[in-house]
């Protein structure tokens, strides 16, 4: 192995380098929106917080236009950049090793990077479009069981991280409970009031515990 590293050009070593750094990165990233600690899960949690409806009026307006603009956002955003250098510095260090020129080497890696930008910027524009749309409906989210992830107080809204249409969501909630829902008490949706905050409850297990 260690052979294999200085055999290696200063260029090539450096793409093997950020190649691992944005790897890392990029499972780090994947993990965390999985357990719902991914920044930009706020993005979910400020369309839900209507219940997928545009509003009314000037109200309606404004928020078509937010939503405008963090489509536009995304083409630039953190995700983006990390399948950028991801498959840039891979395909850099796998071009180096199979005999290719730095200049080529370079210009076939600068081309992957911005097809992996594109793609996941494409793919972060849809999700949006599609919640913008009104496809996703809190509705949908009866019965399911959730985690609340900002703490619930007695007669208060907080968070709570649920499918919302098949999608991981964050919304706005509350609960008839006497005592606050912590982060983590596990409960299940019931019901959605007129204002697009969902009702939920502590699961019997909880209770129990």
């Amino acid at each position: 192995m260690e052979s294999w590293w200085e055999g290696l050009t200063t260029l090539n070593q450096g793409f093997f380098v950020s190649a691992v750094f944005f790897s890392v990165l990029s499972i780090w990233q994947t993990l965390s929106a999985l357990f719902g600690v991914d920044g930009h899960s706020h993005e979910h949690v400020e369309h839900l917080d209507h219940g997928g409806d545009v509003g009314h009026g000037s109200e309606a307006h404004q928020e078509a236009s937010d939503a405008d603009d963090r489509v536009g956002l995304t083409f630039v955003s953190i995700r983006s950049l990390i399948a950028f250098g991801t498959l840039f510095s891979w395909a850099g260090g796998i071009y180096l090793m199979g005999g290719t020129s730095q200049v080529w080497a370079i210009l076939y890696s600068l081309i992957w990077g911005v097809v992996a930008m594109f793609l996941v910027s494409y793919v972060i524009y849809k999700l949006l479009r599609f919640q913008e749309t009104g496809n996703i409906t809190l509705t949908s989210a009866l019965g399911e069981e959730g985690t609340v992830y900002i703490t619930l107080p007695p007669g208060g809204v907080g968070q709570v991280r649920v499918m919302v249409s098949g999608v991981l969501s964050y919304v706005k909630a509350r609960s008839n409970s006497e005592e606050p829902l912590i982060q983590g008490t596990r409960v299940r949706v019931i019901g959605v009031d007129d204002n697009n905050v969902i009702e939920v409850v502590v699961l019997q297990s909880e209770k129990g515990e």
